[in-house]
């Protein structure tokens, strides 16, 4: 369930004994969504708990994803000129999570035409290619 929300989806898989994966972006999770679980798996009687003869029990795993490439994102916003962006642009090619969509074995990533930016342009280029990164991770 891509939008967990309140949980309702997941709820009703666990009682039903099937394997089930919740997403949410919003900071609700851990005071709604996973709270309801917890309660589901003490034997909660809501929804389908009678059709099911739902007794409580099970367990379930909750994540919380590091955002990707946050450290760079940090040290993007607090770069000053552009070899500082330059030094982070190293450090992302070698050790940052890219979209599968960006090809960096195009001859540096297109090198000239990013030296060519001036420095406003080449912050929202990093920041706009983190984001967008971010979101298909």
């Amino acid at each position: 369930d891509f939008h967990l929300g309140s949980g309702t989806t997941a709820a009703v898989a666990h009682k039903m004994g099937r394997r089930y994966i919740g997403v949410e972006q919003m900071d609700y999770i851990e005071t709604v969504s996973v709270e309801r679980l917890k309660k589901v798996i003490s034997g909660e009687q809501g929804g389908i708990s009678k059709s099911v003869l739902w007794q409580g029990g099970g367990s379930f795993v909750y994540l919380e994803l590091a955002k990707a490439n946050q450290h760079l994102v940090e040290q993007i916003f607090e770069a000053k000129n552009e070899s500082t962006l330059s030094v982070i642009w190293e450090k992302m090619q070698e050790k940052a999570f890219i979209s599968h969509r960006i090809d960096l074995n195009k001859g540096n990533f297109y090198k000239a035409e990013f030296e060519s930016l001036n420095f406003a342009k080449i912050c929202f280029m990093f920041r706009f290619a983190i984001w967008k990164t971010r979101i298909l991770a």
